[in-house]
């Protein structure tokens, strides 16, 4: 390939900074037409709610999010001619880091759960109690609690993310606009690092595909919006993954596997993964690996004791046996209200055994398809958190498709272009959810609606499968 002009270049920069700069001025519009000075301990706002669900503010909004997901098109587009400039992954980082910055003092419009994370912070950071044990309820005196959404449920979050919260919130001690603000600078500093830790991953398959990696990462709107703006920790989760994968890559379990708790010791997700890293390095390695993966699971057992030592409760410190019989926006949900929904009180086990049996079954499937390469294992991990979107998670939110997205970019190919689309089309989740169905509550029966979010969610995503394989297909063939 031919080298760059320098008109040519200094094209590129002026292209790259204008996409940038219009994609902060769109979120910083967000942060002065919803800020959170003024919203901060407003109880339970939404966008609905913030916009009086008026048809014209949801077409700003809509215009608003096609816009900065061209801008972000036109980004990851230049930053492939910039691939090899000495200073472009430091630009492209700062002005993710801008990206980030503009919508960082936007009130949490699509979730309280940053409210919750201070909340279970404050237990044990204000009043000496175990979060695993105490909910915010039991502190009748806090000014959080009109903010939270489950005021009455104790953490269902992994040890690591229960000490992070417990230090956020003693940094805070008992301000809520700071401890957000705290939750969210977290969030971005992890979004940051996931984006290096791609653009490491991809800098092993040529320095053209690690660029624009690492832009597809660093200026994500989805991850902008659900980090920066309503401060969720699945980019933490996310990133130790992603981090996980990096060390397994470089030929490093020791490092790989503790990454891999302590992504798990965040939110229980990630742990699905491991399976596929085990059987993945023992494929690559042969007997040769097996001291350093017994080395590995050694000291990711150590994290995990070392994490849960004090803060261990039994059976309440592991949160993913919580909020069962929950549906929403997925296809078990859809499938939950066509049997009937809280009428029919066997509904409920029915779908959670025949939707968790075939997640398992995919699951255990895909896993022991996993190659020895790292390419094959996050291709695997793709595939295995794509089988938990769609099957696993009954309650399914958009901020889930956080942990997709590096498996997504460093995949490539099809599954980039599928997940790519997920994270656009899951914003279209609010739109069922905080507009249509107070609009249509009148026609929109139960199954009617989930219906229309799982379409909504999932049926982007689907037809550039389906398209992206079939023109894939012939140029395999060829």
């Amino acid at each position: 390939m031919a080298a760059p002009t320098r008109a040519g270049r200094a094209r590129s920069w002026a292209l790259l900074a204008l996409a940038a700069v219009g994609s902060a001025a769109l979120y910083l519009v967000l942060a002065l037409a919803f800020p959170l000075s003024h919203l901060g301990l407003v109880p339970r706002l939404d966008l609905g709610e913030l916009t009086g669900r008026e048809p014209p503010a949801v077409l700003l909004l809509l215009a608003g999010l096609v816009a900065v997901f061209l801008l972000y098109w036109l980004g990851a587009v230049v930053a492939r001619a910039l691939s090899r400039e000495r200073f472009g992954l430091p630009a492209v980082l700062g002005l993710g880091l801008l990206l980030h910055l503009s919508a960082l003092l936007a009130y949490p419009v699509a979730a309280l759960d940053v409210f919750g994370y201070l909340a279970q912070g404050n237990i044990a950071a204000l009043h000496g109690a175990n979060p695993f044990l105490a909910p915010p309820a039991a502190y009748g005196g806090d000014p959080l609690l009109p903010l939270l959404a489950w005021p009455e449920e104790t953490s269902n979050y992994g040890a690591l993310w229960g000490w992070l919260s417990i230090g956020i919130s003693a940094w805070a001690h008992g301000d809520i606009l700071r401890g957000v603000v705290l939750f969210k600078l977290l969030g971005v500093v992890f979004s940051l690092a996931m984006a290096v830790a791609v653009h490491r991953l991809m800098d092993r398959q040529g320095p053209e595909k690690a660029l624009p990696a690492a832009l597809l990462v660093a200026w994500s709107p989805l991850l902008v919006f659900e980090v920066a703006v309503n401060g969720h920790n699945d980019v933490v989760m996310a990133c130790l993954a992603t981090v996980a994968l990096l060390s397994q890559a470089r030929g490093r379990p020791a490092v790989a596997l503790p990454s891999l708790l302590a992504s798990a010791l965040v939110k229980f997700v990630s742990v699905i993964y491991l399976p596929a890293f085990l059987l993945s390095w023992l494929r690559g390695h042969a007997r040769a690996g097996v001291a350093r993966l017994g080395l590995g699971l050694l000291l990711a057992g150590v994290l995990v004791g070392v994490a849960y030592g004090p803060l261990w409760a039994g059976l309440d410190s592991l949160g993913f046996l919580k909020r069962e019989g929950l549906f929403t926006a997925s296809p078990a949900a859809l499938t939950y209200q066509l049997l009937g929904g809280y009428e029919n009180p066997a509904a409920a086990p029915l779908v959670s055994i025949v939707f968790g049996g075939a997640f398992l079954a995919v699951a255990g499937w895909r896993t022991w398809r996993v190659s020895g390469a790292w390419q094959g294992l996050g291709a695997a991990c793709f595939d295995l958190t794509l089988a938990y979107l769609a099957l696993g998670a009954f309650w399914f939110q958009p901020w889930y498709v956080v942990l997709l997205l590096p498996w997504a970019v460093t995949s490539g190919g099809v599954r980039r272009a599928t997940g790519l689309a997920l994270s656009a089309s899951a914003f279209l989740n609010y739109l069922v959810y905080q507009f249509l169905w107070f609009w249509f509550v009148d026609w929109l029966s139960e199954p009617l609606l989930q219906a229309l979010a799982v379409l909504c969610i999932f049926g982007p995503p689907a037809v550039v499968w389906l398209v992206a394989g079939a023109r894939r297909r012939p140029a395999l063939a060829a």
